[in-house]
């Protein structure tokens, strides 16, 4: 998503780039997606995957801002961002990640606050993982709880969820109401509502919903060029199979043979 967006808003300048850089996607003038991504258009990234982004045929895309950090753009409340737990606790990826969302990704001294205009929308819930961002918590709710480690499924899936209703509203575009259930102000019967602005809050007012910043202050003993290195078919699985999955796993070979063949299936069956 980060590419195809990034490819799109800045494919005039890709004369300027160096011949290293080689574009995975690159839209005719004339086509219609040209017009529609622009400074203003919201972007919602779950779980993005920056390894690779940061390739050295992708570097000159990386450098440069998203499209919402352009004059006239509205800054970074026009991005939604999502981890999962397990990935925000991958420190060199998570640092990677702040860097993506920041004003300048090119430099470790960005400007968090990016000249007084908000930070992105960024948060992950306790203990979430990876398939979190998907509705396998929701279909095999025992399977994520035994092997994944993932606590309420359907209320991580329902954070999400009015998460990105609550976007797309601040960015003037037609949704559903939420309903006072799923705001975990009522129940089923009550009035839902147009405008959720809790689910942005700062100051963990929702349980398991934590905010996170672009800061990378704390994040300055990561090395991020180890990253750079990362094979070009870098592809998530690796991330997910080879991380998260085995954290926080205290059983046997055979129980992380089962996470990953569950994981193959899962990704079978969504293909």
């Amino acid at each position: 998503m980060v590419q195809f967006v990034k490819s799109t808003f800045y494919s005039s300048e890709t004369s300027n780039a160096p011949a290293s850089y080689e574009p995975i996607f690159t839209p005719s003038s004339r086509s219609a997606i040209s017009k529609q991504i622009t400074p203003n258009t919201p972007l919602i990234l779950l779980d993005v995957w920056c390894f690779p982004l940061r390739t050295a045929t992708s570097r000159w895309l990386w450098n440069k801002p998203l499209p919402c950090y352009a004059p006239g753009g509205p800054g970074g409340c026009g991005i939604l961002a999502v981890e999962s737990q397990t990935f925000y606790k991958w420190r060199v990826h998570l640092k990677a990640t702040k860097r993506l969302l920041s004003p300048n990704p090119a430099s470790e001294a960005h400007a968090v606050d990016d000249n007084g205009r908000p930070g992105p929308h960024f948060y992950y819930p306790t203990a979430s993982a990876h398939l979190s961002q998907s509705d396998f918590g929701i279909l095999f709710p025992r399977v994520t709880r035994k092997i994944f480690a993932i606590e309420e499924p359907e209320r991580i899936m329902k954070l999400n969820v009015r998460a990105v209703l609550q976007l797309l509203r601040e960015r003037h575009i037609p949704v559903s109401p939420t309903s006072a259930s799923d705001m975990e102000i009522g129940s089923e019967t009550d009035m839902a509502t147009k405008d959720d602005p809790k689910i942005f809050c700062k100051n963990g007012e929702i349980k398991g919903w934590n905010y996170l910043t672009c800061d990378v202050s704390d994040l300055s003993d990561v090395e991020l060029e180890d990253d750079s290195k990362v094979a070009e078919d870098a592809h998530p699985a690796g991330a997910v199979v080879g991380g998260e999955l085995m954290e926080g796993m205290q059983g046997t070979e055979e129980r992380a043979g089962a996470a990953e063949l569950v994981f193959d299936q899962s990704v079978r069956v969504t293909a």
